[in-house]
């Protein structure tokens, strides 16, 4: 909002004190992707999960980010080293896409600068089973707007502030492996 001060802990369009966020991750791995995508781009789909940022993320300046990151704002993370300390995940384990037709490139990212890189936590042979479908330069036969669709699916929208899941998103997996609207 023009002409405010930046505050990080609330969302402008919500009442301060009436967000409440989950820190679970959800999975951007869907049921389709096997059938659209190539074998890197399910490999990075099954390795990534959505989540809203809490009060530590708020407070934590992630290298190269030049705007805050608010409370409940969605985010992408990589699943494997998710329950490490921010300060202590490897480079590339965090971002935060300001547009949905954003999270394919961030994710990209991910994959390159993080997952074949960085990543402590991510079990070896799915790092070399990436870097194999990584050189095979199979093409996708679903591009960006798969992804776009995809996230719409999981419950995201966008507004000028970032991605936030809708009030009908979906849930992380139950123990049964589905998922519920709330």
């Amino acid at each position: 909002i023009a002409g405010q001060a930046f505050n990080p802990s609330i969302r402008p369009s919500i009442p301060q004190g009436s967000i409440e966020t989950h820190p679970a991750g959800v999975s951007l791995a869907m049921d389709t992707d096997e059938g659209q995508l190539s074998g890197y781009q399910v490999i990075i789909r099954r390795s990534l999960e959505f989540f809203e940022s809490q009060p530590d993320d708020v407070t934590t300046n992630i290298q190269g980010r030049k705007k805050g990151v608010r409370l409940g704002q969605v985010g992408i993370r990589c699943r494997y080293c998710s329950d490490i300390p921010i300060r202590l995940r490897g480079r590339g384990a965090i971002y935060y896409p300001k547009k949905l037709s954003s999270v394919y490139q961030a994710a990209q990212n991910m994959a390159v600068t993080h997952f074949l890189d960085a990543c402590m936590s991510i079990p070896e042979n799915l790092r070399a089973e990436l870097d194999l479908e990584r050189q095979r330069r199979d093409s996708a036969r679903a591009g960006k707007a798969y992804w776009v669709q995809a996230c719409r699916r999981l419950g995201l929208m966008e507004d000028e502030y970032g991605l936030w899941f809708s009030a009908t998103r979906v849930r992380p997996a139950s123990a049964e492996g589905e998922r519920k609207s709330i």
